[in-house]
């Protein structure tokens, strides 16, 4: 009989192509070394993946690793990324996850090979805590290598915006004038924000005092204080996500539902030619949100998931709400929501055990890593 890892290489390659989920690949080329061997040449019909959520190793103190819920098998993975606990993530763009730690030490760091752009610390925010201060920096787009430095960071601190761009040893403030910021998007080659009542600003950067003016007005006339998303459909059409969460009299807080909105143009000069749509319909696609980043997805290379629905991670993390005893440190609003149906059901169910200390994180695999 023969062996199994004395397979000839045009047999174990012909199952390694069927294999469609990274963390299968991963366990095919553990098997031994011809098997990793044929695991590394078949890597590139693996471009499309489900997002991995980030969870907070077992122990939480001292951390240097989180764990891996994959959506595609709705189950934990059996193995962990190299993401300390001491470093927040502030955003993420394909396989590379933007931290901070207390330093204010700025990293663009890819977990899967271990590769990491330093970039420059925040000096002009330095007596603030970056904790608090810093909640989202977002690339122009993502590197190709460790030595790329070919792109621009933006970075969402309170009320302002601070830009990077390569060459530069410090980072540059714009004052947008506006209430807390709630978002920020590089799309169709500009930046663009969002502040807490859903106003929309344009980040121009090339000028020689930069500024931030107002590019599309709030999508309600009435509008109230929300935690709010800039997301680009897969379609290309720019989406603003209203989310709801009611806070209760004993710190509970929990998000009830998505309002979704589409930038349209008019021809009224008035509000600069820009008006909301509210959308009822995804037209199939997936959206996935967090304090990290919001992307969506077109669900028809994902068959195990649902379309027109919105996945949620908990972004209450800089409220006291997050780490009442009550809640035994948070993460407990997370979720999937039906815009067909307009209903909740979770996807990774918290333990009443475990300590979340760090916020869980969208991440997406791809190969070659």
């Amino acid at each position: 009989m023969t062996d199994w890892t004395d397979l000839p290489d045009d047999v174990l390659g012909s199952i390694a192509r069927r294999v469609t989920l990274i963390t299968d690949y991963i366990r095919f080329g553990a098997v031994c070394t011809s098997w990793r061997s044929v695991a590394n040449a078949n890597r590139p019909h693996l471009l499309h993946q489900l997002p991995w959520l980030l969870l907070p190793a077992d122990n939480t103190v001292c951390s240097m690793n989180r764990r891996v819920y994959t959506l595609a098998e709705s189950r934990l993975a059996h193995f962990h990324l190299p993401v300390p606990h001491n470093k927040l993530c502030v955003g993420s763009v394909g396989r590379w996850l933007l931290t901070v730690d207390s330093r204010l030490d700025i990293k663009v760091f890819n977990p899967f090979a271990g590769a990491e752009i330093l970039l420059p610390r925040l000096y002009l925010f330095s007596k603030l805590d970056p904790i608090k201060l810093l909640s989202k920096i977002v690339l122009s787009s993502p590197p190709t290598s460790p030595e790329d430095r070919n792109f621009v960071a933006a970075a969402i601190c309170g009320r302002t915006l601070a830009f990077w761009k390569p060459g530069e040893e410090t980072w540059k403030p714009l004052d947008c004038q506006v209430e807390n910021i709630e978002d920020i998007i590089f799309y169709k080659q500009q930046f663009y924000a969002v502040d807490s009542y859903g106003k929309v600003l344009a980040c121009d950067l090339d000028s020689p005092q930069p500024d931030a003016i107002e590019f599309a007005p709030r999508p309600n006339p009435e509008p109230t204080e929300e935690k709010r998303y800039l997301v680009e459909s897969s379609e290309g059409d720019l989406l603003q996500v209203e989310r709801r969460i009611v806070v209760g009299e004993k710190t509970d807080y929990q998000t009830v539902g998505f309002e979704v909105f589409k930038l349209c143009t008019v021809e009224e000069p008035r509000d600069h030619g820009r008006s909301w749509n509210r959308v009822s319909d995804l037209k199939s696609d997936i959206l996935f949100l967090g304090h990290n980043a919001s992307f969506s997805l077109s669900p028809a290379h994902f068959p195990s998931v649902k379309g027109n629905c919105i996945y949620f991670t908990d972004d209450y993390y800089r409220d006291p709400y997050y780490y009442s005893s009550d809640h035994f440190l948070g993460a407990i609003d997370m979720g999937i929501f039906d815009m067909e149906k307009q209903t909740l059901r979770p996807h990774y169910v918290r333990k009443l055990t475990e300590v979340f200390c760090v916020p869980p994180i969208w991440v997406t695999p791809i190969l070659p890593f």
